[in-house]
């Protein structure tokens, strides 16, 4: 049980200008970043900079927006619908995640997880986030700017997202895309961060502390899967190569993080892959996210006041720090957590039934009424659904 557990959180409503956050890529291991990217909308923390590469340019968009439902969801409970993926949509040549569905269709007002873009676009926040052109080698970076509409926010974080082999690639005028970890950074925005005019970066990250890439041998799957583009160079060289480039990445960020001008959160207890669909394995990835990271919340902000945050709370010291009324408790078990609900609309093509509350659940995680409310810069986080 965490040493903070029980009694309500206050609050933070800080505002750290001079600080960026930035979300690692990692596939499905999203599901445990996306707790850090809840927490702080239920804490109201805003920052000067948010950037994301693959999962982490939905991380970006989602926390931007302001919705605590979309942002858990998408990495959780949308593996449920039938759209989502598998072997029949890969065969379809949808992809083995069909990613025109999941980023492009269900985002839409009538869709299952609907993107509150009118909130995203009035958020004063910039972002960017990250792409490969398939073709000429080059990372491509979309700024706020870039994304007018929702169909233009959608594709894009979709090309970010376009995993080679398990998703096709995305078409965006007269360029053709893969993921964004193809490129600068190999999956972790750090130059986005640098770029983005902040002097401090808060980095979310989806591996544990020490991690490190195979270099030597990056595997017979990953040079066969390379080979095979071998129709398109500039992909085949950054999948052989991605590894390397990677770690090469994270050292600049530790090194930035030993000067203090960085602080690192790495994942303490990641338990699941990129490809993993299971729900339950989801859910239970997400819960031990957010644990993690009130304990850590403390530590985080009294850093970010070292850069010149601005908070109306007064300084959030450890000792006094309490847990979040919307936290699980760490004492239930996985196999209790995955009975949480979350709040959303039917598919106009599904005849299922919504994701519903089994009655093991806590009391405490009833689900609550969506409310909004006024954020430090002054606009609205509307249509965000916790459970309380």
């Amino acid at each position: 049980m965490g040493k903070n557990e029980g009694v309500p959180m206050k609050r933070a409503n800080f505002h750290a200008a001079n600080t960026v956050l930035m979300f690692e890529g990692g596939g499905m291991r999203a599901s445990y970043t996306a707790a850090m990217a809840s927490l702080l909308l239920e804490q109201n923390i805003t920052f000067g900079h948010v950037c994301g590469i693959s999962a982490g340019s939905s991380h970006t968009v989602n926390y931007l927006s302001g919705d605590i439902w979309r942002t858990r969801a998408s990495f959780t409970d949308l593996v449920m619908e039938p759209e989502f993926g598998g072997a029949k949509t890969f065969a379809q040549g949808k992809g083995m995640f069909s990613a025109h569905w999941i980023y492009e269709e269900a985002g839409l007002p009538e869709g299952v997880l609907p993107f509150n873009f009118e909130a995203f676009a009035q958020n004063p926040t910039p972002c960017s986030i990250q792409a490969f052109d398939r073709d000429t080698g080059e990372s491509v970076v979309w700024h706020k700017e870039d994304m007018a509409t929702l169909e233009d926010l959608m594709v894009r974080v979709r090309a970010s997202s376009t995993l080679p082999v398990v998703m096709p690639p995305v078409h965006i005028g007269d360029h053709v895309y893969y993921d964004g970890g193809l490129g600068v950074g190999a999956g972790i925005p750090l130059q986005l961060a640098l770029d983005s005019g902040c002097s401090r970066i808060l980095a979310i990250l989806t591996r544990s502390k020490g991690f490190r890439k195979p270099v030597d041998d990056i595997g017979a799957s990953a040079k066969a899967i390379a080979n095979s583009y071998h129709r398109y160079p500039k992909v085949k060289e950054a999948l052989l190569t991605r590894n390397k480039r990677y770690n090469a990445e994270l050292e600049k960020l530790e090194a930035l993080a030993e000067e203090g001008k960085a602080y690192i959160v790495y994942a303490d207890k990641m338990a699941v892959s990129n490809s993993t669909t299971d729900l339950e394995r989801l859910r239970a990835s997400y819960f031990d996210g957010y644990n993690q990271y009130q304990d850590q919340l403390p530590e985080i902000l009294e850093w970010a006041l070292k850069a010149g945050g601005n908070s109306s709370y007064i300084k959030v010291m450890p000792s006094a720090w309490n847990r979040s009324p919307h936290a699980t408790p760490v004492a239930y078990s996985p196999a209790r957590i995955v009975t949480f609900c979350l709040m959303r609309r039917f598919s106009p093509k599904s005849t299922r039934m919504p994701i519903s509350c089994e009655t093991q659940r806590p009391e405490s995680m009833a689900p609550r009424a969506p409310a909004c409310h006024q954020g430090t810069a002054g606009y609205h986080y509307a249509g965000s659904a916790a459970w309380g």
